[in-house]
């Protein structure tokens, strides 16, 4: 009997033991199944152009923003938060690596950055680095600095892009969203990753019902004339901005965020009918912001002011407390690296912003930032050419202008109405933020400048604008009806349009052009990227006598003579030349009397240290059709950047 029920004991273990082995492989398996079912999803949504002051969620007075604020109600929003740019070419690569001298990521051809430098140690796309976790990687985005070449596209899995919509108007997020939704629709187990680049907030606005509601049908609208294609507004008698007139700025702008909003609503409901909600993390941002004519000339978002650099910050997702707001300084730069804590992502990228997971449930007593850093704007927003920088406290705003070394201390908020000069009352303050700025910041700025150069590019437009003497240029793009491109062929100046510099050597003489271009010291390799094309009017292009540092022989350069249907840019060696003292000169002329000269952009590619002929040009500076030129273009043009 004793033996008998030892037996039937070790049995019964056995078996007990053996279905708690079947119940652990069947979650392991489950879990196998479903690897992704504990990753939240993240949803980054951008709103161009858009100042946090006119959404009804940071306090406005109408009703501009109800879906973000009932986001806000679930999460986090970061009262003081600001751009590192008021200028979406450089505030998007900062945004999207949480550092503050990136490489570009956006077109070469609209970036403005003559300089492509190879990426520094631990500088990674926020979406590669999703990929690396196991993310799927998608973009929607309506806004036209983008491409398929450029470095933020290729990060992606899979892009989605409209590069207008109808009337020449930026396309809305409400065509970005009919493809949006069914994407969310079809997604599976894996987690993601989806950036969404809306423009509807950006000018030139397209005014539908219900978002024209703040309109004053009585305003008239014809005493102001249209500049950069509806971007910029002056008014026709050139006298500063009346109430009325910044009224009418603000209501298109108004209902531009509220378009915007609404159809952020419609993306959060189909998260929530998806029972995705609780498991997706959704950032809104903005890259900068927009003055509305509050300086009596200014529509645009150039200056460096709080309209311009102060941008919303919301964030919602699982367990973070609802209804939370956070007073201290924020950046952009913030929101890679807190997303990375929240995500626990393994990662080798190294961030200049911080991780805010420490204020996101209660009060720190230490603050994010002592102050927050920005390079509001410079020509041509290059990191290669000096300009302002931005140092902002609690208390104050100090810039400082690299080129000229002047410093200057406002009063906060600093507002485009007018700055309150605080210098005087501060001097201590000035010598201090001076000091931090050159040993922090301008340390940061120097390890930029010290990366190996891929190449030094100026395209036509670029070239256009530092040609000297200025008047031998005409931008066709601004004719505004004062006449036509034909018109050109016979008034003895250069003529910039879609996307290259172009002069008719059969009927005008047009005069020299000599351009000065920033660059790193060293050795190059110099090409000119011309257009062979038989078709220009009858004439064959192109031909072109190019001058490099004052050499005593131009270098006389004829393209290809193609059939109009192989037609392309042609980038053609011109030999080496040396950089001193940070400068190339450059001399263009007609080639002669019998070609058009058509250039697109002129290259530069450092010599191997070893000596060898100059590497290859960079992927993305691979010759384009002219009618993918002329797309792009049309694009910028319709849009106000070119």
């Amino acid at each position: 009997m004793k033996i008998a029920s030892c037996s039937r004991s070790r049995g019964c273990r056995a078996k007990a033991v053996s279905l708690l082995l079947l119940a652990w492989c069947m979650a392991v398996c489950a879990s196998a199944a479903e690897p992704s079912a504990a990753k939240p999803n993240v949803i980054w949504i951008l709103l161009d152009a858009c100042r946090a002051q006119n959404l009804s969620c940071y306090g406005y007075g109408r009703p501009t923003s109800p879906n973000m604020e009932r986001l806000a109600q679930r999460g986090v929003l970061f009262e003081r938060n600001f751009s590192q740019s008021a200028r979406t070419n450089t505030s998007v690569p900062s945004f999207m690596t949480g550092r503050y001298f990136p490489l570009h990521c956006l077109g070469w051809r609209f970036s403005g950055a003559s300089v492509a430098r190879t990426p520094a140690p631990g500088e990674m796309l926020f979406p590669a680095i999703m990929k690396e976790n196991g993310y799927r990687t998608a973009m929607f985005a309506a806004c036209p600095l983008f491409h398929p070449a450029d470095r933020l596209w290729k990060a992606f899995d899979e892009v989605e892009f409209w590069g207008r919509g109808p009337k020449g108007f930026p396309q809305r997020f409400e065509a970005v969203n009919t493809k949006l939704l069914g994407w969310l629709e079809r997604q599976g187990a894996q987690p993601f990753f989806l950036y969404v680049h809306a423009f509807d907030t950006h000018f030139p606005h397209e005014m539908l019902p219900p978002y024209d509601q703040w309109l004053d049908p009585a305003y008239p609208v014809d005493q102001l004339e249209k500049l950069w294609y509806g971007q910029r507004y002056r008014r026709r008698d050139d006298k500063p901005f009346t109430a009325a007139d910044r009224e009418y700025f603000r209501a298109l702008y108004d209902g531009g965020i509220l378009d915007a909003d609404t159809q952020i609503g419609l993306l959060l409901k189909k998260l929530d009918d998806l029972h995705l909600a609780d498991n997706t993390y959704v950032v809104i941002g903005a890259d900068h912001g927009q003055v509305l004519g509050e300086d009596g000339r200014t529509v645009a978002h150039e200056p460096s002011c709080d309209e311009d650099l102060h941008v919303p910050l919301l964030l919602a997702g699982p367990g973070l407390p609802a209804g939370r707001r956070i007073a201290m300084l924020t950046e952009n730069t913030d929101i890679v690296p807190t997303l990375s804590d929240l995500l626990h992502l393994k990662t080798d990228a190294t961030y200049d912003g911080v991780s805010l997971t420490p204020w996101l449930h209660g009060d720190n007593p230490k603050p994010a930032h002592d102050y927050i850093f920005s390079k509001p704007y410079c020509f041509a927003d290059r990191y290669d050419s000096p300009g302002l920088f931005v140092l902002q406290t609690p208390e104050e705003k100090f810039e400082y202008d690299l080129q000229s070394r002047v410093s200057n201390l406002w009063q906060v908020p600093d507002l485009a109405a007018g700055h309150v000069d605080i210098r005087g009352r501060h001097p201590e303050r000035i010598a201090l933020l001076e000091t931090r700025m050159l040993e922090e910041r301008m340390t940061l700025y120097k390890k930029y400048l010290s990366l190996p150069v891929e190449a030094v590019v100026a395209d036509a437009a670029l070239l256009a604008r530092e040609a000297q003497p200025p008047d031998a240029v005409v931008d066709t793009y601004f004719l505004s009806g004062k006449g036509e491109p034909e018109e050109l062929c016979t008034d003895n100046k250069w003529a910039y349009t879609e996307g290259k510099l172009w002069c008719c050597g059969a009927k005008e003489l047009c005069p020299p052009l000599t351009v000065s271009l920033s660059a790193p010291n060293g050795r190059y390799t110099a090409r000119v990227a011309v257009l062979n094309n038989s078709s220009l009017k009858g004439e064959p292009a192109s031909a072109l006598r190019v001058t490099l540092n004052g050499a005593a022989t131009p270098r006389q350069v004829v393209a290809d003579d193609l059939p109009p249907d192989q037609a392309r840019f042609q980038m053609i060696e011109l030999g080496e030349c040396e950089v001193k003292n940070g400068a190339v000169r450059l001399v263009f002329e007609q080639g002669d009397h019998r070609h058009w000269a058509a250039l697109s952009a002129f290259v530069m590619v450092p010599v191997r240290p070893d000596g060898a002929a100059g590497a290859p040009a960079p992927h993305w500076l691979e010759p384009e059709t002219p009618g993918d030129r002329k797309d792009a273009e049309e694009v910028m043009k319709s849009l106000g950047y070119l």
